[in-house]
């Protein structure tokens, strides 16, 4: 198979419970929002170049023969999109390598040169699992892979059993961990992968694997939580004496979109997920370096309440992503308690254990905004994030699912304080709700635009620098 890449340059626009609580620092909701700013700032067409009107690199990587799974296309719902997307990461000395899945459920990394093309052939492929997502390290390649089962009552497959592989950087398999799975869950016990996704975090010496999972209870329902794992570069799942594993299996429920950062200022495990349920609010997690280390207290609170029903199936926060800033961790959310609409909102959780938020970042009654991204841009913050459309509005290819053709993706510059440094514009390119945004090394933002074709896959590089 011959893969190759071109090079376009566009210009844009662009548990546990009962915790031990932490303190507030309060701040009122709008407090960085104009009074009548209603509606985003938005440049029509992109034709007057302002504000986040910088160059913008936009390297296409055709895939074909290989097909990107047409699902994970389905982008206009984004807040319902949890199909893993293609994954670009940075070995320690700067090579950059692209891992994604194919229509076949075979995953794939490639190294890429340093003009952002991969070679012919694969470094990794790991036959029949899907990735869910990778990190490097000094040790080589840490990779989420998860395998199916069909049910050919409902005819859908479900991604319910998750791995764990060790590869060398020559590309050579050291180690592998069955995590967890199950069938169809038909007895009570039987345990499975939440199958949107795994958030890898490693620590200098751990890695850390934080999803959702489903099991089924003694009320016979499968219900939804959390599981948190770690694993050593030996390809030893960290266990205590009595050969429990440490981390949890089972946590906050329903727990939605959970996120790990390792703060290593401070050597702590940072987590946050959203419960609807046991409990309802942003719940986010403080673990010393050490998790076998009983003797340093996990702290565990609640750091937003909601007002929800049991049951709704509506937790009114979705967490879009976290970030490790110089005091701790950044979580970006929308929200829509007591509001009309989803606005955009931010959070600090400092490793102390205070916390502060929601600093409101925008006020749009009318408007549905979803699931921020966020990246370092200098001193300030990107925060990217798409507006839902209306779900009918699909288009087909000779009866192939192609996508979404009226999602909008916007952009605007914050200060830490939530200040709108660059107001919010339109942008030509796109993200998922999966997608990983990160910084180059010179400060530059980047992420994978998958939703384009199931052929190609386009790296996005946002210059902050000129």
């Amino acid at each position: 198979m011959k893969i190759f890449a071109k090079v376009l340059t566009l210009v844009l626009v662009f548990s546990i419970w009962g915790f031990p609580a932490g303190k507030p620092v309060k701040q009122g909701m709008f407090d960085n929002i104009h009074e009548d700013d209603n509606k985003p700032v938005v440049k029509p067409d992109n034709v007057n170049k302002a504000g986040l009107n910088a160059q913008i690199e936009v390297t296409e990587i055709d895939i074909s023969p290989l097909k990107f799974p047409p699902g994970s296309m389905a982008y206009a719902m984004i807040s319902d999109d949890g199909v893993p997307d293609a994954v670009l990461q940075f070995a320690p000395d700067g090579t950059a390598y692209i891992g994604f899945s194919d229509s076949e459920h075979n995953s794939y990394i490639y190294k890429l040169d340093s003009e952002m093309q991969p070679g012919d052939k694969p470094l990794i492929m790991i036959k029949h699992k899907r990735l869910e997502n990778f990190v490097i390290t000094e040790n080589g390649f840490g990779i989420a892979a998860a395998d199916f089962f069909y049910d050919p009552e409902a005819q859908y497959d479900y991604f319910n059993y998750l791995y764990f592989y060790q590869y060398s950087m020559a590309g050579k398999k050291l180690h592998e961990n069955f995590i967890v799975g199950c069938g169809i869950w038909e007895n009570e016990g039987d345990q499975s992968y939440g199958g949107d996704g795994t958030d890898i975090a490693w620590s200098g010496e751990l890695y850390a694997l934080y999803f959702t999972t489903f099991r089924k209870w003694d009320d016979g329902v499968v219900h939804e939580s959390e599981y948190l794992t770690y694993i050593n570069p030996d390809g030893e799942q960290l266990r205590d004496e009595d050969g429990i594993m440490n981390g949890w299996t089972w946590n906050t429920s329903h727990s939605f979109r959970p996120h790990i950062e390792y703060y290593a200022k401070d050597s702590k495990w940072m987590l946050a997920t959203m419960g609807d349920a046991y409990p309802m609010g942003l719940v986010t997690e403080i673990i010393h370096k050490d998790p076998t280390d009983y003797s340093k207290k996990i702290l565990s609170q609640v750091i937003y309440k909601v007002d929800i029903e049991l049951g709704d199936n509506d937790t009114h926060v979705s967490i879009g992503d976290t970030m490790i800033v110089d005091k701790g961790m950044l979580i970006v959310a929308d929200n829509k308690e007591n509001l009309p609409g989803y606005d955009l909102c931010m959070f600090y959780q400092y490793p102390d254990g205070t916390y502060k938020g929601p600093i409101m970042l925008t006020k749009t009654p009318m408007n549905f905004e979803r699931m921020p991204k966020v990246a370092k841009y200098g001193d300030n913050y990107l925060i990217a994030w798409a507006e839902e459309v209306e779900e009918g509005n699909v288009y087909y290819d000779q009866g192939e699912f192609m996508g979404f053709p009226d999602a909008v993706c916007y952009a605007m510059v914050v200060s830490p304080d939530g200040k709108v440094i660059i107001p919010a514009q339109k942008l030509d390119v796109h993200f998922r709700g999966n997608t990983e945004f990160f910084n180059y090394d010179n400060g530059d933002i980047g992420w994978i635009d998958s939703t384009q074709s199931d052929h190609t896959l386009n790296i996005i590089r946002l210059k902050v620098n000129g």
